[in-house]
């Protein structure tokens, strides 16, 4: 986060012959920090709560609108335009306008996706035409698409594991296999893995495409998401390709092409 970014504090100098009021960047930690008043020049030690990094709650605002360009795999990745601290992903579908609330702060984004005009081309039959769209053809045999997540476990000493879970919307908890407690999506023969160490979320976004939200809940050794490392209670939202790492598991979320 740049420096401009950072959030601002009010602060007023507890000089009783000053009591200047200014404003100051926050710090990255809280904690006790020293602070110069800009008037009267003299320092003081000024506690940084704990509370001053909750996040904000933006899901009263108006929704604020971004525009970004067409990608070859329509999977968009920006900041978000409320809170600006927490980088958003999001699976375009096809679609020009699409919506999505911040995970973080809860803010309401409207994306407008700049694509090109579709190709037409007038079609004349007898004395009648219209235009015909190519890009709206849909052919009954075509494959329909569905999500997995891919689960691959590599073993020293014995054959490596690989299982696609198939995603329909609901609730999945990701841990290490347990006869007593076995999770939706269990991992064998990997026991750096915690139990019901996370938990991925798929439901129906505001455009109608799945979204998939990924939450550690208890995790003894790292757990990562495209090499970035989550904390306990850290959430993410998951796109296509991304790919996730636990103790010595690896796990991808792909698209599995299967007939209707």
């Amino acid at each position: 986060m740049s420096e401009t970014d950072r959030p601002i504090l009010n602060v007023t100098c507890p000089n009783p012959e000053c009591r200047h009021p200014f404003k100051m960047y926050r710090p990255d930690k809280p904690g006790i920090v020293k602070v110069g008043c800009p008037k009267c020049k003299k320092q003081f030690p000024m506690q940084i709560p704990a509370n001053a990094f909750a996040p904000a709650d933006n899901s009263g605002a108006p929704a604020k609108r971004i525009p970004v360009e067409e990608t070859p795999d329509d999977v968009y990745r920006f900041p978000c335009p409320h809170c600006g601290g927490y980088n958003i992903g999001l699976k375009g579908g096809g679609r020009n306008l699409l919506k999505v609330t911040c995970p973080k702060c809860k803010g309401n984004i409207s994306v407008s996706v700049d694509r090109p005009t579709p190709q037409t081309e007038l079609v004349s039959i007898g004395n009648d035409s219209f235009e015909e769209e190519f890009e709206q053809f849909d052919s009954e045999d075509a494959p329909k698409i569905s999500t997995a997540l891919r689960v691959f476990t590599k073993r020293r000493f014995l054959p490596d594991i690989k299982t696609d879970y198939t995603l329909k919307n609901g609730n999945y908890t990701i841990g290490r296999e347990d006869s007593e407690n076995q999770p939706e999506i269990p991992i064998s023969g990997d026991v750096t893995v915690s139990r019901r160490s996370v938990r991925l979320e798929v439901f129906n976004g505001h455009d109608g495409d799945n979204q998939f939200n990924f939450t550690v809940m208890k995790a003894v050794n790292p757990v990562t998401v495209n090499g970035k490392r989550l904390m306990p209670g850290e959430s993410v939202f998951l796109t296509i390709g991304d790919k996730i790492r636990m103790g010595k598991t690896d796990m991808e979320l792909i698209k599995e092409n299967h007939k209707k």
